[in-house]
């Protein structure tokens, strides 16, 4: 299978919006999430807000989407870490990384996660950081196997109502700068 990574462009929505609806189920089932919201995500409902996100996209947020023979098999959402603001001079964030869960273990995930950090180094920054539902086993894996570490940082979101665990990993785009330089030598 020839995967290629694009910026995602308005007729990507619904694509987007079928890989977020069935990415969610997959990975937030099992009592990570409550089953009655998920079975409430819709297609349709999400179509027009990723054409919303698609248009917003520019400056410091871009998406990026995965595709093998025009069809849309994942994306990832990328921009300039939101959580701390010592970090966000250099650090870029991975807001969303989602695959197809029918792809999974095929190389897209890493070729995505490779695309979005290039295009993080190519906006300047030198460390990316991406948030994990901390029961999200399979999710931490793939960023452990990707260089990612986790780095101390700890929240609690509240998603449909519903308080949930989730940890920060990082990583340095450019392997010649250590986060520790960069936050003390300022």
């Amino acid at each position: 299978m020839s995967v290629s990574i694009r910026f995602a462009a308005r007729h990507d929505a619904s694509g987007l919006a079928a890989v977020h609806v069935a990415s969610w189920r997959h990975a937030y089932g099992d009592g990570l999430l409550p089953d009655r919201y998920l079975r409430s995500l819709s297609i349709g409902a999400l179509t027009p807000r990723w054409r919303d996100r698609i248009d917003a996209q520019g400056g410091d947020q871009a998406i990026l989407v995965a595709e093998s023979d025009g069809r849309v098999l994942g994306f990832a959402c990328v921009g300039l870490c939101r959580d701390n603001e010592d970090l966000a001079y250099f650090a870029g964030e991975v807001t969303m990384l989602y695959i197809d869960p029918r792809f999974h273990n095929r190389g897209v995930g890493a070729e995505l996660l490779e695309a979005a950090l290039c295009s993080l180094e190519d906006a300047g920054l030198t460390w990316a950081v991406v948030w994990v539902l901390e029961g999200n086993v399979e999710a931490r894996t793939f960023y452990e196997r990707q260089g990612m570490q986790q780095d101390g940082a700890f929240r609690t979101d509240l998603i449909a109502g519903h308080p949930v665990p989730v940890v920060r990993y990082a990583r340095a785009i450019n392997p010649a700068v250590d986060l520790d330089d960069l936050v003390y030598s300022r």
